[in-house]
């Protein structure tokens, strides 16, 4: 894995400050708002954070990160 610059780092520091609760929300929603859900919920935003690390030059330049 190719290390990461400070750019990258501090862009993907900020990631679940702005997007963790949205993304949270959205997923919970998606299964339909079951309590019993809730780990498969936290398990979903956790890998769209890890494909966030992945593809964080893509994101980076993407002009609507939050989409």
């Amino acid at each position: 894995m190719k290390r990461l610059t400070e750019a990258q780092e501090a862009f993907l520091d900020r990631l679940p400050q702005q997007y963790g609760a949205p993304l949270t929300k959205y997923a919970y929603r998606f299964f339909g708002y079951r309590p019993h859900m809730l780990p498969v919920v936290e398990d979903a935003v956790q890998e769209t954070f890890i494909k966030a690390i992945r593809d964080v030059d893509v994101l980076m330049k993407h002009p609507n990160p939050h989409g």
